[in-house]
């Protein structure tokens, strides 16, 4: 949990239990020395005598279980609390469900460390990991990926930690295995699986997570299998890739990824009519990128399709108009056919995105040889007003292998350093396997 963000909502005062109270916490065997924490509002700077009362004084215990359990008084509030109220623990769960219905994901939050530390059970464990897995849901529909990833590390170490409390308990398991298959981590998802299938009970259940083994054994050797293919590829060396993406193929026609990885090494290998054909089927699967399109540009340079390539590479552009790649492309293609308008401003965007890109210099420099003017250091107004954040963004793009072969040959800039052909074999719905409730409580909601 995040102990330096759970003090900042610790918001209690410790005092001395007050004489008229001694008699009665002492015949709950709790020390006439134990300091008292009581709960203030926030910004309240001192207390007076009649803020401290039994209310406040349990709710500040309370809000201590939650966020301060390496009190030393931990054990003794806790111990106070279920004896004052057996029932407290259930209470709080049942108000923490209703807030979280109501997307109230901090109060909800609080109530179920409340409830989860007074009474620990794995059902509330695995209930404390749905609060924080709906709230790291939450951050990421509002685009705060570091509340998402505390959100998802927080539902983690909530199922760890009832892991490590009940041992192999076969709900823990998996929920853990569906929560690890969510994340990407499958070899974690096959480790709990099969843990949870050497205790498990439940006959539908066991059927049902045999079946969901199989498709994690499957995703990971298929996983295995492209990887190799892609790092083939990014080797040069497109037919040793091949025979590994048509197995996937075989098992995955539906796919797109094992298609475009397919167009990219018969690419590479210059089968540029078969490349084609498979670039062209990812479209008819329904998938529109600019790798695709900027693939088949590739294609139809090398064959001599100058024009088709341009057009290619501007529904590319369309696609993701700040691609250094696919823009320094464009300016060479530009320059080609002599459109110097258009390769100009290509050049503006390309040395706004690149800084010192080497490639994008000589295509300047073959620009101001063409047009007999010099692209001044001043860029164009017209092609960075209100774009201040775009080389903030794009920082990255340097580390990106360019392939221009300037005199003749393919121009393009090659994306065989990049990183966007890691291809994985998706669940269709994008949901884990484990439906808790009426969903999936490590299913991000979609937008």
């Amino acid at each position: 949990m995040d102990q330096s963000k759970n003090k900042k909502r610790l918001n209690v005062a410790y005092v001395p239990i007050p004489g008229a109270m001694k008699s009665a916490f002492s015949a709950l065997n709790i020390d006439e020395n134990t300091l008292l924490p009581v709960a203030v509002e926030n910004g309240q700077g001192t207390l007076s005598k009649e803020d401290i009362t039994v209310e406040n004084i349990i709710a500040g215990m309370l809000k201590s279980i939650a966020f301060d359990d390496k009190n030393e008084n931990y054990e003794v509030y806790r111990s106070f609390l279920n004896s004052y109220d057996p029932g407290l623990a259930e209470k709080l769960e049942r108000a923490a469900l209703l807030k979280e219905e109501k997307r109230d994901y901090d109060f909800a939050e609080e109530l179920m460390l409340e409830s989860y530390r007074l009474s620990p059970t794995p059902e509330r464990a695995i209930e404390l990991a749905t609060v924080y897995s709906y709230m790291a849901a939450d951050a990421r529909n509002k685009g705060d990926i570091v509340e998402e990833n505390r959100g998802l590390k927080n539902a983690l170490d909530s199922l760890s930690e009832g892991i490590e409390r009940f041992g192999e308990n076969e709900s823990l398991l998996s929920e853990m295995a569906s929560f690890e298959a969510y994340v990407g981590e499958l070899e974690g998802a096959k480790d709990y699986l099969e843990r949870y299938l050497k205790v498990a009970t439940d006959d539908d259940k066991r059927k049902e997570m045999e079946r969901v083994l199989e498709e994690v054994d499957y995703q990971i050797k298929n996983d295995r299998e492209i990887k190799e293919a892609y790092d083939w590829i990014m080797l040069g060396e497109g037919d040793k890739a091949l025979p590994l993406i048509e197995k996937f193929i075989s098992s995955n026609p539906k796919i797109w990824n094992g298609w475009f990885l397919k167009g990219w090494a018969l690419r590479v290998i210059g089968k540029y009519d078969e490349a084609k054909e498979a670039l062209i089927e990812c479209i008819r699967l329904g998938e529109t990128n600019s790798e695709i399109y900027n693939e088949l540009s590739m294609c139809e340079l090398e064959s001599g399709n100058r024009e088709l390539a341009k057009t290619y590479l501007e529904t590319a552009h369309d696609l993701d108009e700040n691609n250094l790649s696919i823009i320094s492309n464009l300016a060479y293609l530009y320059l080609m056919d002599n459109d110097l308008d258009s390769a100009r401003e290509a050049l503006e965007k390309s040395r706004y995105l690149s800084g010192d890109d080497e490639i994008v210099k000589e295509l300047i420099e073959e620009y101001e040889r063409k047009s007999g003017e010099k692209i001044g250091s001043v860029i164009h107004e017209d092609y960075v007003n209100g774009k201040e954040a775009l080389k903030e963004e794009n920082d990255d793009e340097s580390s990106h292998e360019c392939h221009h072969h300037h005199k003749g040959g393919c121009c393009c800039h090659n994306h065989e350093g990049g990183e966007h052909h890691h291809c994985h074999h998706d669940h269709e719905d994008g949901e884990c396997h484990h439906h808790h409730r009426e969903g999936c409580p490590h299913h991000h909601e979609e937008d």
